[in-house]
């Protein structure tokens, strides 16, 4: 919960400066096409059919947390946005995509003032792995290794996320200016 605060204090803090080259930093997720061909994760060996098949997969499982967590769709969207900028940067060789995702929603409901505790973010997890895997649904126990487990990453995971993204996490989705191009002209 504190990644967010202290990024957004140190760019207030310290001045203009910092703002600035944390506004150019932004800049960065211009993706261009050669920086799709050869990606971090390509260029770790991963295919293309298997890292677009990753990020769809990182992106079902943030929509669907997102309803189970009741999550308006504009920090599920903001939560895809962080999950796709974050492998721009980084391999998925090195973060596992379900541990990405958990961390994209928690960043995204902080960033769309919608916030949900890790706790309940691990639980929603640990149910739909549960459910994909056949197995009973019960509470993820805050005692439960697997708990201690994913809460230590997913904190591990957002802070290299905050760190790649200079501590200024801004998304603007393109629906409104989408609803703006369809509506009729008066």
């Amino acid at each position: 919960g504190i990644g967010i605060g202290i990024g957004i204090g140190i760019g207030i803090g310290i001045g203009t400066g910092v703002v600035v080259a944390m506004a150019k930093r932004n800049l960065d997720f211009i993706v261009t096409e050669e920086h799709l061909i050869n990606s971090p994760s390509r260029r770790d060996g991963v295919s293309r059919s298997d890292e677009d098949a990753l990020r769809v997969y990182g992106c079902e499982l943030i929509q669907v947390s997102g309803i189970l967590l009741k999550l308006p769709q504009q920090a599920c969207a903001t939560a895809q946005v962080i999950f796709q900028r974050f492998y721009c940067k980084r391999s998925f060789v090195h973060f596992k995509a379900e541990y990405v995702a958990m961390a994209s929603i928690w960043v995204a409901t902080k960033v769309e003032e919608n916030p949900r505790p890790l706790g309940a973010i691990l639980q929603v997890f640990y149910r739909m792995e549960r459910r994909r895997s056949g197995l009973t649904l019960v509470p993820l126990s805050y005692s439960d290794p697997v708990y201690c487990k994913w809460r230590g990453n997913v904190v591990v995971v957002e802070r290299y996320m905050l760190r790649e993204f200079g501590f200024a996490i801004k998304v603007e989705h393109p629906h409104k200016l989408v609803l703006v191009l369809l509506s009729p002209q008066i």
